[in-house]
């Protein structure tokens, strides 16, 4: 079974958007993530914006499901 984030790869542009840390991250790797520059969380701000309607349950014009049934269709058909 695939999670949300790994249905929509291919509508969303996830390394751009995210940091991903494992889950027995370092504090080194952590306080790196936590010295991103401004200007790099400003243009990780402005893709959330732009792909907001595509990962979010929530937004009033939601493509979640869409999505998920559009990569369902993708790999069963």
């Amino acid at each position: 079974m695939h999670s949300d984030a790994e249905l929509l790869r291919l509508q969303v542009p996830w390394p751009d958007l995210v940091y991903s840390l494992e889950d027995n991250f370092t504090e080194e790797e952590f306080m790196a993530v936590m010295a991103t520059p401004k200007d790099t969380l400003a243009r990780k701000r402005t893709l959330i914006k732009k792909y907001l309607r595509e990962v979010s349950w929530n937004h009033p014009s939601s493509r979640v499901v869409d999505n998920i049934l559009d990569e369902a269709k993708r790999y069963c058909m």
